[in-house]
């Protein structure tokens, strides 16, 4: 298996969450196994990560790889892919010889991924030849789309839910609250709707790569599943760094009742403060 230099990009390995996983109904630790069973049995599962954070990375390959090896054929729907290249993304996939490399540049995946993160899940899908699904609405669609809602967005939106994604998207532009941010909530939505759609009309079962974000029940791309397409079975698994001092599940927002349905706790990635960066 393709491994990513874990060690030397992560802290707080020795965290007493890290490595355990979380299930939120039922309020217990799993094991392994089990996490592998619930998203063997579903037809989509997503894989809600934190981008930049190679144990997150590490652990989708695991999960993925897994499900081949065990016989099943399931779809891979990558966030980082946008829905209009899908055309170019089937046309690589179906040559001899297709590469990770190649499939990027027929998608046009955007600079700000780090694409070397996400080359292992892509060449398992290659190899076996399984769909990949670029499930995402690109910047400039999304633009358009702001203020734009449709019927799919408005049916289960609240005041509510637009008030908590607000709020969780200022706390992540570091308390910036201009008026940006009211057309960034409809950007959110357009893609969640978008790629709930992508996913659901995809060959099943699915493995999805997002955002974690994305992936909460509360506000992201399940409200969607689940309200559109209720005969799909669907497991959400939030890959989640650990903090100092949050030492139960409790202490975390994704372990909240409602928002995934398993929290699998993982080191933290080393980075500087991204806060720093942005007030400059």
């Amino acid at each position: 298996m393709h491994l990513l230099p874990l060690l030397a990009a992560v802290m707080l390995t020795d965290h007493p969450l890290a490595g355990r996983a979380w299930d939120v109904q039922a309020a217990r630790f799993i094991d392994a196994a089990e996490v592998e069973r619930r998203i063997a049995v579903a037809d989509i599962a997503l894989l809600g990560e934190t981008h930049d954070n190679p144990a997150h990375h590490e652990l989708q390959l695991k999960l993925y790889r897994g499900l081949v090896d065990a016989g099943r054929k399931p779809a891979l729907a990558l966030e980082q892919l946008d829905a209009e290249n899908q055309a170019a993304v089937d046309a690589v996939r179906a040559q001899e010889g297709a590469t990770p490399a190649t499939l990027a540049q027929a998608g046009k995946v955007s600079r700000g991924w780090n694409w070397a993160f996400y080359e292992p899940l892509v060449a398992v899908a290659l190899e076996h030849r399984l769909p990949i699904v670029a499930a995402n609405l690109s910047r400039s669609r999304a633009r358009e789309a702001a203020g734009a809602r449709t019927p799919a967005m408005e049916e289960v939106w609240n005041d509510d839910r637009q008030r908590t994604m607000r709020a969780l998207l200022v706390a992540s532009h570091c308390g910036d609250d201009s008026p940006m941010i009211d057309a960034m909530v409809d950007m959110q939505r357009a893609r969640d709707a978008l790629m709930a759609e992508r996913i659901a009309q995809a060959p099943q079962p699915v493995v999805a790569i997002m955002g974690r974000g994305h992936a909460d029940a509360r506000l992201g791309v399940p409200l969607y599943l689940r309200s559109r397409f209720p005969q799909r079975t669907l497991v959400s698994v939030a890959l989640v760094e650990v903090r100092e001092g949050a030492q139960t599940p409790s202490a975390y927002s994704d372990a909240a009742s409602g928002a995934h349905d398993i929290v699998w706790f993982t080191p933290r990635a080393v980075r500087e403060d991204p806060c720093a960066g942005f007030k400059r």
